[in-house]
């Protein structure tokens, strides 16, 4: 270009500020054009510049060392090994200093780092996963861009040039082809299909809870069991891609096969740079017709497959008790192996019933005649739920403890309820709760009546003598529906 006086100045406009990012090609200082070969009188007698307003937000060269990117013990001012009660007393300290509410001159970043170390550090299962990952992954990155000054050059150059990117600005480049951003590199692009991005492989897969009712025999003795469970796992024919294994490779228009969509905004003189999967291929970079889906799980990466699992109810077990069955459960593609989780659920028994759900005494009915409810009994009641038959022994009316068994009475067998669960733990108790049968009117009818009399306690005389009328009733056989036995508490 030629100036009025008829010399050449250089085409470009000089920035007047210096630029976000000093040690590179691109900084330069005050009122100094781009370092391009010209004559060096050019920047002496060039009175008139153009300015551009460059907008720094938080791309100052403090903060291409912000607390977000240091490791969270050193934001603490901790050591790893660090306990509960020191990371808490840690944050308190550097909070008070920090907090731009308290201390106006504190950065708001380092305040919001401290937030995100205590909040990570005080939680011990994300402790443990921070602690797990490697040292270049502990750090808590700013963002997601792959070059280590990229965010700020792209930011930069996005609000400054963001029609010219969209129309092939670096169209021709050797360095930078018109099918590729200027600040990606090219070999983003995919030439064959890729699975999707799953997570890090440090995060399992969805455990996979099963009810399963056992039964109490099942309880008492314990029980070796053999369950088939349908879980998830990855196609492998595919190898969890979804696509055929002859699809050719369709790119996502969307987000021009990279796999994830960019989004640039400015608010207030702070330009941001963010970048989200891609909603319209699943962050695979490639769009999928039904031709080029796999026939095995339709696109879908993840199949369902029926495996058998045997496993252990162990004596002692009760109800609502879980078990867990480890890396047995669904395998999702780019996931560690989930859980089997399995929740004992207790049918009803026939005759025994567990007192509550975290008891382990059971109760028992049973039946004794008139004579034995009078007279005593030792005889084989019942069985058990291992097998044993149980005896049973009343004394009688010439025996010591004799008494007589009324219809509601219970008696306890100490020590023959449910087992523990460990050699430690003392067995429930049996609770036996009797009934007495009544004999026939038949039976009645075939006795001497005189000898019944004798033996039986006399009949109770009348109520007392009245001036009232009296009247005979007949009683008859009634039947009673439920709602009538429960307002006579008859159930």
């Amino acid at each position: 270009m030629v100036d009025g006086r008829g010399e050449r100045v250089p085409p470009w406009p000089v920035l007047e500020e210096s630029s976000v990012l000093p040690g590179y090609p691109w900084t330069h200082s005050r009122n100094e054009p781009l370092p391009i070969s010209h004559s060096e009188s050019h920047r002496t007698k060039r009175k008139r510049s153009q300015h551009i307003l460059i907008p720094l937000g938080t791309h100052s060269p403090a903060s291409m060392a912000s607390p977000s990117q240091q490791d969270l013990y050193d934001i603490l001012e901790l050591p790893q090994s660090a306990s509960r009660s020191e990371i808490r007393a840690a944050y308190h300290r550097l909070a008070k200093r920090s907090h731009p509410d308290k201390n106006p001159g504190a950065d708001p970043a380092v305040f919001h780092a401290l937030q995100q170390a205590y909040e990570t550090l005080s939680d011990p299962q994300r402790r443990a996963e921070y602690d797990a990952r490697p040292k270049k992954a502990s750090m808590v990155p700013s963002s997601q861009h792959p070059h280590p000054f990229g965010s700020a050059f792209e930011s930069l150059f996005t609000s400054m040039f963001r029609d010219d990117l969209a129309d092939g600005f670096f169209a021709g480049h050797p360095f930078f082809p018109s099918h590729h951003h200027p600040f990606h590199p090219p070999w983003n692009h995919r030439s064959t299909p890729q699975p999707p991005k799953w997570s890090s492989p440090q995060v399992k897969s969805p455990d996979l809870n099963i009810d399963f009712q056992c039964t109490l025999d099942d309880i008492m003795n314990g029980r070796t069991v053999i369950t088939e469970i349908p879980r998830q796992v990855g196609c492998q024919l595919c190898h969890a891609t979804g696509f055929h294994p002859n699809a050719a490779p369709r790119h996502c228009r969307h987000c021009d096969g990279k796999g994830y969509q960019s989004c640039t905004q400015a608010f207030h003189g702070l330009v941001t740079h963010t970048q989200s999967t891609c909603s319209r291929c699943n962050g695979t970079g490639s769009k999928m017709s039904s031709d080029d889906c796999c026939s095995q799980c339709r696109g879908s990466c993840i199949i369902t497959e029926t495996v058998a699992i045997e496993w252990e109810i162990v004596k002692g077990m009760l109800p609502g008790q879980m078990m867990t069955l480890s890396e047995m459960g669904n395998t999702l593609p780019g996931h560690l192996a989930g859980d089997v989780v399995i929740c004992l659920c207790v049918a009803p028994h026939r005759s025994f019933k567990m007192i509550s759900p975290d008891s382990r005494d059971l109760i028992l009915g049973l039946s004794l005649t008139l004579s034995e409810s009078l007279l005593g009994v030792d005889r084989v009641l019942f069985r058990h739920l291992d097998g044993r038959d149980i005896r049973v022994s009343l004394p009688g009316p010439h025996q010591q403890g004799h008494s007589v068994i009324k219809p509601g009475d219970i008696k306890a067998i100490r020590g023959m309820g449910l087992p523990g669960h460990s050699p430690a733990e003392p067995h429930g108790d049996l609770w036996i709760k009797f009934d007495i049968e009544w004999p026939s009117s038949e039976w009645i009818r075939s006795q001497d009546f005189s000898l019944l009399q004798n033996a039986l306690p006399p009949a109770l005389p009348d109520l007392p003598h009245s001036d009232a009328p009296q009247e005979y009733a007949i009683l008859e056989s009634a039947v009673l529906n439920t709602e009538t036995a429960k307002a006579a508490d008859l159930t």
